[in-house]
């Protein structure tokens, strides 16, 4: 089974707000750094949970250096290479989780 490529940059959206900007199936997702709002967590793990019963996903993660000035913003630059390793490695448990195994089998029979 071929890997899907997620990109994830760090970057600015039109606000100037700092972001994880998930490219998921042709569509981007922020999720707000300087925010406390949950429903775009929410909404990017649905779109991650769905791309992820479809193949194995692979994580392209890169730092926008016209946006992000990687000595001023350290602190997001610092707390999203961590973020993502974390996220690397919860895929990578459900990953191997048979129930994901066993829906990805169907799908194909």
């Amino acid at each position: 089974m071929t890997e899907k490529e997620i990109s994830i940059k760090l970057t600015r959206n039109a606000t100037s707000n700092i972001v994880l900007r998930f490219y998921i199936y042709e569509r981007d997702y922020d999720l707000n750094l300087e925010s406390n709002n949950s429903e775009s967590i929410k909404t990017i793990f649905v779109e991650l949970s769905k791309a992820l019963r479809k193949s194995p996903i692979k994580i392209k993660y890169e730092i926008d250096k016209e946006s992000i000035n990687e000595k001023e913003d350290g602190l997001f630059v610092d707390s999203s290479a961590e973020y993502i390793k974390q996220l690397e490695s919860e895929l990578l448990t459900i990953e191997n989780d048979s129930d994901l195994k066993i829906l990805r089998e169907k799908k194909e029979g």
